[in-house]
């Protein structure tokens, strides 16, 4: 019989490796085990807010990044003065049984790709006021149609004289000389070289069924919402549709792209997702009244209206 025999770094390495673990599961469990916090007013920067005809206000906000913590969306509560939120910071590092903390309104997460994320609430407000509950203080965010905006940290930009010394608030930052990592640089030239190569390939096409359709609704204006999901793959994405008007209706072809390419498209899809969900893409087809068919080779599926 062989003998196996292990080195001692193979050895030391199993060793602390065992010893690290019951940390690491300790450290998830209490961070599935910690009780939601809050974020305040300095913690929230709002984005947009908007009201509909049917007393919804929709407000986008980002919070301040943190690796291990996130928001699920706001809760709420009414009182005399209106709506008061606490917009709750939760982990996003949860246990094996998926913590998914219940909030009022959850939040929807919204990119488009190579942009930052946003999140997007929307209150069932019916006329009142909407306050962020921060601490004892009430910061009043929507009032009779009108947003108070902007709350949050507002970034500055670096300034300089025309002198070229740093204004005041910024304080000189020293840097430091780096040698030339040669692997490095091959590797960083070998990689665009390939993006050039996967760039400069013709953009194809996802058929009937690389596209899972989740929801198709109507909207006002003679709009169509489409929210679907393509085939998941590493390198590849779908950036939208494009579209053809012919006399049976609007014919839409699901692009297939690189996944650095930022191709132009007649419908550009948005990026969203639930708290732990899964990721969906929508497009707003303007179709009037018009049927709204996908385009798959020779073939025409209908997607709206249903008959």
């Amino acid at each position: 019989m062989k003998k196996i025999t292990f080195s001692r770094r193979v050895c030391l390495t199993a060793i602390v490796a065992a010893l690290a673990l019951p940390t690491m599961l300790a450290g998830m469990a209490l961070s599935h085990a910690a009780d939601d916090s809050s974020y305040g007013a300095k913690d929230i920067t709002l984005k947009e807010i908007k009201a509909d005809k049917e007393g919804k206000v929709e407000i986008t906000f980002t919070t301040k990044r943190e690796t291990l913590y996130g928001c699920p969306g706001a809760n709420a509560k009414t009182t005399k003065e209106g709506i008061e939120l606490t917009f709750v910071r939760s982990s996003t590092k949860p246990a094996m049984n998926m913590k998914k903390p219940k909030v009022t309104y959850p939040a929807t997460f919204v990119w488009k790709l190579h942009e930052p994320a946003v999140e997007v609430i929307t209150v069932t407000a019916n006329g009142k006021s909407i306050f962020l509950r921060d601490g004892e203080k009430l910061v009043k965010l929507f009032s009779k149609g009108k947003a108070a905006l902007p709350l949050g940290i507002i970034t500055k930009t670096k300034e300089t004289d025309p002198a070229g010394d740093v204004s005041e608030n910024e304080q000189p930052v020293e840097t430091e000389a780096k040698s030339f990592d040669v692997e490095k640089a091959a590797a960083a030239a070998s990689t665009a070289t390939f993006d050039a190569i996967m760039s400069a390939r013709a953009d194809s096409v996802y058929g009937e069924k690389d596209i899972s359709l989740k929801e198709i609704k109507a909207e006002n204006e003679g709009k169509v919402e489409i929210t679907f999901a393509s085939k998941l793959e590493t390198l590849y994405y779908c950036p939208g549709a494009n579209a053809k008007t012919t006399e049976k209706g609007i014919e839409l072809t699901f692009v297939r792209s690189y996944y650095k390419k930022k191709p132009k498209v007649t419908y550009p899809a948005t990026f969203m997702r639930k708290w732990h969900g899964p990721v969906e893409e929508v497009i707003t087809v303007t179709a009037n009244g018009k049927s709204i068919f996908l385009r798959d080779g020779e073939k025409l599926v209908k997607l709206f209206p249903k008959d």
